[in-house]
């Protein structure tokens, strides 16, 4: 179920955005390429132009960012299963989606920074205004997943998704 809810492409999407960011943080600017590769190019990519990374690293150290770099991918982005059945209906999309939008508007201090740092998938400054939303049940489920899936506070992040069912 999970597969037909999300493309190859925009699981490709999430895990590279995340790959982005992981590097951003420490300091490894990569040029953008297609978003929608699979993980693994985006990760050859890198080892073929480290040169022009700006960085220094040893083959060792690189591999050790990129093993780091694929099991923080696992650990933080939120599971599929946890948030497939908004997914299954239009009106749970929607309401989901009002639900989230509430949600960050309450905690906006603590998500904020999450929402607006760099190499991060953002979301729109209309969405958080409430002057727009995602057009369609698909659109706003993808949405609701980037959202989730750069919370830095898990706990935050797992509050809304019990608070949500």
């Amino acid at each position: 179920m999970v597969q037909k809810i999300l493309s190859d492409k925009v699981m490709n999407e999430r895990t590279n955005a995340y790959y982005s960011y992981y590097l951003g943080e420490r300091n490894i600017s990569v040029l953008s390429l297609n978003v929608y590769d699979p993980p693994e190019r985006f990760i050859a990519y890198i080892k073929k132009n480290r040169e022009n990374l700006n960085i220094t690293l040893s083959d060792f150290e690189l591999e050790q960012i990129i093993s780091g770099m694929r099991l923080k991918a696992l650990a933080s982005l939120v599971p599929l299963e946890k948030i497939s059945w908004i997914a299954g209906s239009e009106r749970a999309c929607l309401f989901s989606w009002y639900l989230l939008m509430q949600f960050i508007q309450n905690n906006r201090t603590k998500i904020s920074a999450d929402l607006l740092q760099k190499n991060k998938l953002y979301l729109k400054e209309e969405y958080l205004e409430g002057n727009a939303f995602p057009s369609d049940s698909s659109t706003q489920f993808r949405q609701i997943l980037r959202v989730l899936d750069i919370l830095s506070d898990k706990n935050l992040r797992d509050e809304w998704i019990i608070q949500t069912k």
